[in-house]
């Protein structure tokens, strides 16, 4: 057993000794029966409750070659949290051979953290990283892949900011594909190099929203103070989505005005902006008394010394994801409204149409019978009709003197 997999282990006992685990499950030689759906749940309840999914790692080994797509999915992202080297030759395969898009692209995610351990901790055997780092690179490169997954494979790589990935960068922003920008500037704020930060900044004021969620997160992940002044704005957004990244990246950007910031949304009238505010504070402070120097910056992300966590593209993506489904789902809403409401107020026009024209005929004829009378014959009602019609539904009396050539109304 290597070094790293005894550290592994310790941290395992360490975390299992200090954390109850909040989701019960099967013995893992049984796990792999369980219905489909009560996988996924059970993934699903370990997120959304928070616990560390390294306490579960074993299962999420197992359910790398379930059966089903969300299965595979969910289980290949955990490993985000317990990047062990003996499990790099099994992600590989998954990242290039697994038949669903989605599932390699969450692998290229998940084997990100491989290249933050060997290239910013410098905790994983070079070997080992190497064989992650060529076969990333070797995705972002293939024509053939899927762009999503070549642009998760891309962040993954941009946490080793060397020439050949700082290039990769360039190219990817310079794509006329919102996708790969968005992508780029992301990993912009990972490289952490200095000449992306204009960037950046820019493109948090853009008019997609898509750059500008990647370059809130941009500037989180790179520490970008210059960024705290559109980030206080954007902590006061009408876009929710955009507001609580905003918020979550403010504890990491640190400029003036930043705890300003923070307090005020913590007194806002929606609850989920005072939580999220109170926790980005609580980040905050905890940062401070970390008393970090700059090399160890970048290192407080991975909960040795802190919970804060490194940004997962993926999740990110997945949040980008669901917001962009819901606004599309409510624009559709309105459009379906809208259109009721309008073939509503067409029956009702073409009804009151029918009346008008009803009432006009009526009196049409009732107009042409009277003067038939008075002259000693009938006129066509057919006539009457028409002109009538023509002139707006009522015949007015100067009107019986009009030549056919006068009249729209009449027939010639």
């Amino acid at each position: 057993m290597s070094y790293r997999s005894d550290k592994r282990d310790e941290e395992v006992l360490g975390r299992g000794s200090l954390t109850v685990k909040k989701i019960l499950t099967v013995e893992n030689d049984r796990v792999d029966s369980l219905p489909t759906e009560e996988k996924l749940k059970v993934m699903k309840e370990i997120e959304e409750m928070g616990d560390w999914r390294g306490l579960y790692e074993d299962m999420y080994v197992t359910f790398l070659d379930d059966e089903n797509a969300d299965v595979r999915r969910m289980a290949v992202s955990a490993f985000w949290d317990f990047p062990d080297e003996k499990y790099i030759d099994q992600l590989i395969r998954v990242a290039l051979t697994d038949p669903d898009e989605r599932v390699r692209a969450e692998c290229c995610s998940a084997l990100g953290r491989y290249v933050y351990e060997g290239d910013v901790v410098e905790d994983l055997p070079r070997k080992d990283y190497e064989k992650v780092r060529n076969c990333l690179q070797d995705v972002v490169r293939d024509p053939e892949q899927d762009t999503n997954i070549r642009c998760r494979a891309l962040e993954s790589l941009s946490f080793a900011s060397d020439d050949d990935v700082l290039e990769l960068i360039e190219q990817a922003y310079e794509q006329d594909c919102p996708r790969w920008k968005s992508s780029a500037i992301f990993a912009m704020g990972r490289s952490h190099w200095d000449a992306f930060q204009p960037t950046i900044l820019k493109a948090l004021s853009a008019e997609s929203r898509r750059l500008r969620i990647a370059a809130v997160c941009a500037a989180r992940e790179a520490y970008l103070a210059e960024a705290t002044p559109r980030l206080c704005q954007l902590a006061r957004e009408a876009d929710k989505e955009i507001r609580f990244l905003a918020i979550a990246a403010l504890p990491f950007t640190r400029g003036e005005g930043a705890v300003d910031a923070l307090e005020a949304c913590s007194t806002d009238r929606d609850m989920d902006v005072v939580e999220a505010a109170e926790q980005a504070l609580d980040e905050y402070f905890g940062l401070e008394e970390e008393q970090l120097s700059e090399a160890d910056a970048v290192d407080v992300r991975l909960g040795t010394t802190s919970d804060i966590p490194i940004l997962d593209s993926s999740r990110i993506e997945e949040q980008l994801m669901r917001s962009e489904a819901a606004a599309e789902e409510e624009e559709r809403a309105k459009e379906r409204a809208t259109g009721e409401e309008e073939g509503e107020a067409g029956e009702e026009d073409e009804e009151e149409g029918k009346e008008a024209e009803g009432e006009a005929e009526g009196e049409a004829e009732g107009e042409a019978e009277g003067d038939a009378e008075e002259g000693g014959e009938k006129k066509p009602a057919g006539k009457a009709r028409k002109r009538g019609k023509g002139r707006g539904g009522v015949v007015a009396d100067d009107e019986e003197d009009l030549d056919a050539d006068d009249d729209p109304g009449a027939d010639v």
